[in-house]
């Protein structure tokens, strides 16, 4: 079990907002900026919000400097706190943040990046005293992710606030740069009013606009986001410095305990008869006219799905241990509810394997086992707390997830899966479309499994087709988007 920390005292007075900007308010907006700049125009193209892959090195490289920018301006004003918790989340979103610079898998990269943003804001938020709970506790993670969703907004006003300050009886900057502010979407109407009304009017300016360096659309949308970006990225590293301030506390459930234990009623029945069929017929393995496509088909079949609703009874479960612990009927029905989940995630281990020993790995498949082992964990745990509701258990589960996660990552899942394939073919239990379809979402970890093909034909076949896919990917790979399995890719000549 993971021995809790003590909790932070948060000052109860409210902190005024009106804070002095300073030195260290003045470095922290030049980082936020940086980092905006970065994003805006070394990562995204204008089509989107992401270019056409997520960000890699670039977002790690961000990533460590806005950390190291917080906790380093932290410790000059006096608000860091290293705690064993809050050091915990600080090392797990360093190495999260790592993978970005080192895997080049856009699907991993999706799911990593808003776990990223979260466990770094819950290290920053824990070690600079901004909670008042341990870090991985329910408490605390609830507390990290409201003030995630507060701080990038709080604090805008203090750059505003500097500029406006006068000196030596002169107004300050704050009034222009107001005005200038103003006078961007009203010229940008006006300029695009006069532009169709007047056809040498709008020659012109196009020509003027190419000829100051291609001021397109674009440019100007890079540059409103970024100005954005920058205070919200500045609003939210400037609250590591400031004293930590009391949350409001969250409000009490206003649901009776009787309704939700009649929700959890209704489920361990419907669960009761689920787990009954798949006892009888899939476990079992008993044939029944109702199976569409016969017993394999329906065997190797719904995993997903019932992934899917074991993670949404976690959901209703766990919240209802924590928020009804004292109702022994609410315990009672989730640890039911429960046991009765492990079958269901029992059942989709056991189609899952069958589906896999006839298609073999898959990124998705790989993902799906590593969330089948982490529900089980929750489930065994929720049981364990519907026994003994004193006992503190999120912390310990909660690392175990998170530090599962990142090592699932490091494993590097796209040589697993590819070479789980390439031995499937070279035992003559796998298909050569399989191979094949991996080129579909290939990065260059997959060419060191590939030349594991015994078949000589195939394997230069397999190696030629997707250095081709790769070379041609990594020429719409921006900088900021670059991973170290790049290095990787052999030594060809693009034509």
């Amino acid at each position: 079990m993971m021995p809790e920390e003590e909790t932070l005292p948060a000052q109860t007075a409210e902190t005024k907002e009106a804070q002095p900007m300073g030195g260290t308010g003045l470095t922290l907006l030049i980082c936020a900026a940086a980092a905006a700049v970065g994003w805006t125009f070394l990562h995204w193209k204008g089509e989107f919000f992401f270019s056409d892959h997520l960000p890699g090195i670039g977002l790690t490289v961000t990533q460590w400097a806005l950390l190291s920018a917080a906790l380093i301006c932290a410790q000059v004003k006096g608000t860091l706190r290293w705690t064993r918790g809050g050091s915990l989340c600080l090392i797990l979103s360093i190495l999260l943040g790592t993978c970005f610079a080192l895997f080049a898998n856009d699907g991993l990269r999706a799911m990593n990046l808003p776990v990223t943003v979260l466990l770094s804001a819950q290290a920053v938020f824990s070690l600079t005293g901004q909670i008042a709970h341990p870090p991985l506790t329910a408490a605390g993670l609830w507390d990290g992710f409201r003030l995630l969703f507060r701080t990038p907004l709080r604090h805008w006003g203090v750059p505003f606030r500097a500029l406006s300050l006068k000196r030596k009886n002169k107004v300050g900057w704050y009034p222009v740069l107001m005005g200038l502010l103003a006078a961007i979407p009203i010229t940008a109407v006006a300029v695009t009013l006069m532009c169709s009304a007047d056809a040498l009017f709008e020659s012109l300016w196009i020509e003027g606009a190419h000829a100051i360096g291609g001021l397109d659309g674009r440019f100007l949308m890079r540059l409103i986001i970024a100005f954005f970006l920058s205070l919200a990225l500045f609003s939210f590293l400037f609250s590591a410095v400031l004293p930590p301030k009391a949350l409001s506390p969250a409000r009490a459930p206003s649901l009776q305990p009787l309704a939700i234990a009649v929700v959890l009623a209704v489920l361990a029945l419907l669960y009761a008869v689920f787990a009954y069929i798949q006892v009888r017929y899939l476990f079992g393995g008993v044939s029944s006219v109702r199976m569409s496509g016969g017993y394999a088909a329906y065997a190797r079949s719904g995993f997903f799905q019932l992934v899917a609703l074991a993670g949404l009874t976690l959901a209703l479960i766990l919240p209802a241990l924590a928020l009804w612990r004292d109702a022994r009927a609410v315990r009672a029905l989730c640890a039911l509810v429960a046991a009765l989940t492990i079958v269901i995630n029992a059942s989709a281990f056991f189609r899952m394997r069958l589906y896999m020993d006839a298609y073999g790995l898959s990124t998705l498949r790989l993902l799906t086992l590593w969330a089948m082992a982490m529900i089980l964990l929750a489930l065994i745990a929720a049981i364990v707390k519907s026994v003994r509701p004193a006992l503190r258990i999120c912390p310990l589960l909660a690392a175990v997830a998170l530090g599962s996660w990142i090592a699932l990552n490091l494993c590097n899942v796209d040589r697993i899966v590819c070479r789980n394939q390439v031995r499937r073919f070279n035992e003559g239990t796998g298909d050569w479309n399989a191979i094949v379809s991996l080129r579909e979402s290939c990065t260059p970890d997959c060419l060191p499994a590939l030349a594991e093909i015994r078949d000589p034909q195939k394997r230069e076949e397999a190696i030629q087709q997707f250095t081709s896919d790769l070379l041609y990917d990594a020429d719409r790979r921006l900088a900021y988007d670059w991973s170290l399995c790049q290095t990787l890719m052999p030594k060809v000549e693009k034509h």
